[in-house]
Parts: C-alpha cells; sequence; structure tokens
C-alpha cells in the first residue's frame, strides 16, 4: 500500500527517522536516490489518478540514515546507541490494494510480510540486521488513521534486537510516535504527491531547477548587455578618436586656406593669378547715347547718294 517510503523500507526504524538529512559514515548505494524516486512516482501517479488499470507497486529499494538523524527521532522510552544505518527491501503490492484504500471511505490492507535487510554500524564495526514485518494501515476518505508496524522476527546483535523490538512494540501498542508516522505518510501522499507530479503522475519541474534556470539565463542576458554596452562604448570611443585624428590632420589646410590672399603679386613672374579681361568692343555702328530732353537734337549733314553710275547705266541703254 503507499505509505511513504521509509516507512517501508524498515518501518521498525520509523519511529526513530526524522526527514532531516545530515552527514553519514555509510554511504548511499550508487542508485539510492534514483530507485527511490522512481518508486516515488509510481505511489504517486497511483494515488493522484486512482486507477485501477496499470502495474502493481514492485521496487527494489535502499536508504540510508545518518546517526544524528536516527538520534533526532529518540525518546526518553527509546535511545538510539549506534551509528548509521543502512537498508534494503523489495516492495511487492498489489495495485488493486492501493487504489481499494484510497478510493473507499474506509478501508484496512495488510501488506504482506517483507524481509528487510540492514546495515548498522556498531562502534567500530558494521552489522548485519535481518527483520521481517507485515504493516497493517487503515484509511478512511483516502487518508491513513492508523500504521502498525507488525514486526514477526529480527536477527542481528542483541543491543540492536532490543532497540527495535522496543520500538516497534511501542508503536504497535501505546502508540509511541504514532502521531508523527501517519503525518508523514499523509503529507505524501496528499501534498507532497501533487507539488512533484501532474494528475496523469508525470514528474513536475523541479522548483530548485526551475529557479536555477532563470536565475543562470538572468545571469546570462545581463553578461550579454554588459558586453554589448561595452563594444557600444569601444566603437563610440573609436569614432571620436578618429574624428579627433582627422580634425587636427586637416586643421593646417583650413588655417592656410583661410590666412592666403587671392591673389599674390610675384615681382619675377607678374602676378599669380590674370586678371580678367575687358570685354572686347562690339563691332558696327555704336549706338548714339540718347540725348537729354532739354538739349537739342544734333543733326548730322545728309550724305548725298552719288547718282552718276545710274545715270551712265541709263544712258548706255
Amino acid at each position: 500500500m503507499a505509505i511513504r517510503i521509509s516507512t517501508l523500507l524498515a518501518v521498525f526504524a520509523t519511529a526513530l527517522v526524522a526527514t532531516t538529512s545530515a552527514a553519514r559514515a555509510l554511504e548511499p548505494d550508487k542508485d539510492e536516490a534514483k530507485l527511490l524516486k522512481s518508486c516515488e512516482q509510481r505511489i504517486c501517479e497511483m494515488a493522484l489518478t486512482k486507477k485501477p488499470q496499470g502495474g502493481d507497486l514492485d521496487c527494489d529499494l535502499s536508504k540510508t540514515w545518518a546517526k544524528s538523524t536516527l538520534k533526532g527521532g529518540e525518546d526518553k522510552s527509546v535511545r538510539w546507541g549506534f551509528g548509521d544505518a543502512q537498508c534494503r527491501v523489495k516492495l511487492d503490492i498489489a495495485r488493486s490494494d492501493v487504489i481499494r484504500v484510497l478510493t473507499a471511505k474506509q478501508a484496512t490492507v495488510e501488506v504482506p510480510a517483507h524481509e528487510v535487510n540492514c546495515t548498522v554500524e556498531d562502534g567500530t564495526s558494521a552489522s548485519e540486521v535481518k527483520a521481517k514485518l507485515a504493516p497493517k494501515l487503515q484509511f478512511k476518505g483516502g487518508k491513513v488513521e492508523k500504521i502498525w508496524i507488525n514486526l514477526e522476527k529480527i536477527d542481528g546483535p542483541p543491543g540492536i534486537k532490543a532497540t527495535v523490538w522496543t520500538a516497534a512494540g511501542l508503536v504497535d501498542s501505546i502508540g509511541l510516535f504514532h502521531g508523527a508516522m501517519v503525518k508523514s505518510v499523509n503529507k505524501f501522499l496528499l501534498k507532497q504527491c501533487a507539488q512533484r507530479y501532474d494528475m496523469a503522475g508525470n514528474p513536475k519541474p523541479d522548483p530548485k531547477d526551475l529557479a536555477k534556470q532563470r536565475a543562470e539565463k538572468a545571469k546570462a542576458q545581463k553578461a550579454a548587455a554588459v558586453k554589448a554596452a561595452a563594444a557600444k562604448a569601444a566603437r563610440e570611443k573609436a569614432g571620436g578618436e578618429k574624428a579627433k585624428a582627422d580634425a587636427a590632420k586637416n586643421a593646417p589646410s583650413v588655417e592656410k586656406a583661410a590666412t592666403t590672399p587671392a591673389a599674390q603679386t610675384d615681382p619675377k613672374s607678374g602676378p599669380s593669378a590674370a586678371a580678367p579681361k575687358p570685354a572686347a568692343p562690339a563691332k558696327g555702328p555704336t549706338a548714339s547715347a540718347p540725348q537729354p530732353a532739354d538739349q537739342p537734337a544734333t543733326h548730322q549733314p545728309a550724305v548725298k547718294k552719288d547718282d552718276s553710275q545710274g545715270s551712265s547705266a541709263q544712258a548706255a541703254r
């Protein structure tokens, strides 16, 4: 049945397990996080879609807890006097059982017995511990109301066995840590699944990844803007320097042109520039200027035409 993975891995230790992380001497398995995530998605897909069709909850898992994490769940009745712990379990739960308890008004599911294999640091060495448990959970309205660990068997060093038996017995008999376990399971099923997956059970983008992508994009845009501004400033500076250089280069010619006379006379060769020639006088008779009105007009004597040649021509006829 759908229950928080850490609980299914080692229900006998959930009374001592907090959700905080800490440094640990036992190194997690290489694929621990990947396998946990894969199984989490399958559980959430069932919890969100509630579809009866699909595969069963079949997962090979491992989980590692730091000593400080385990000690963080201590109670006056139970003390964790050992080091880190690492447990492995193969989950095999029918999908029909999961869907039934999630959709029924009230239902109880008894998980088939699972064997949990653990490694626990004990002083300077690590001890192997094997436990067999068959958890039972009671649901109402799709929420967990009660959890029983049902530890059936445990093999390992006497000190560890005693601690585990005590913790499991207190959970089942007087409900020690029971409220925290129920709250943790319901938070996972009802809140965290919806935060991490869509209604089809597909992973949503991780908010941390989205924030990181936005920060990287903003950083890249800022760098591009700074680069563009620097390039523009460089172009403007180069253009200004070129303009100054051109102005300095042309300044002597302009000053010389401004101070040089239009025409200078060379004592040896004469004027440096030829003066414009006066207009040539018009050919033919020059029209006489009009006489003023108050002066009498000057009459030129009439020139008589020589008709002698004409008379001779007429006499010959």
